[in-house]
């Protein structure tokens, strides 16, 4: 895993949120608003789901989630190209090296309250990445899936609650 990035000291997203890339072979660091405004960031823990019959217990379900990584998409309303050098550099990086392309995802997140949260999304791969979606009646937008394999708090209340770990 590659350095840790210190939170921004402007919000690239909007007035609460920000979201900074870093390239782990390079350790090059974008913002997300280099690509273009972002219209939408989710995120979430993606489970196994496991369902066990016991014999001693007649047979009864035990269902079970147990967590597999988290998962999301960011959608942005392009204003440049620069997201297609993002897809130029997933594919040289695989074609070239033979290896898949891993960012640090650093996201920072100001609360109403005034505290600030902030989440490190290592290891992340971004897959079905498109140049854009056009149409008549919208500005052209662009979206991208996300998978990581943990979420790491790494600062604010959220940092408080004690972990099994």
């Amino acid at each position: 895993m590659g350095m840790l990035l210190t939170a921004p000291s402007v919000y690239n997203v909007g007035p609460n949120f920000s979201i900074t890339f870093q390239h782990l072979r390079t350790g090059t660091t974008l913002t997300a608003s280099s690509f273009g405004q972002v219209a939408e960031f989710e995120s979430g823990l993606t489970t196994v789901r496991l369902h066990v019959r016991r014999i001693s217990e007649g047979g009864k379900p035990m269902p079970a989630a147990l967590p597999d990584g988290e998962r999301g998409h960011i959608q942005f309303i392009r204003y440049n190209g620069a997201f297609g050098g993002i897809i130029s550099l997933i594919e040289q990086d695989y074609y070239v090296s033979g290896f898949p392309t891993f960012w640090n995802m650093y996201v920072t997140v100001q609360n109403p309250d005034s505290t600030i949260d902030e989440y490190l999304f290592p290891s992340t791969v971004m897959h079905e990445p498109g140049l854009g979606n056009a149409r008549a009646d919208k500005e052209v937008d662009f979206r991208l899936e996300w998978e990581a394999p943990e979420m790491i708090v790494t600062d604010g209340l959220a940092a408080l609650i004690p972990s099994a770990a």
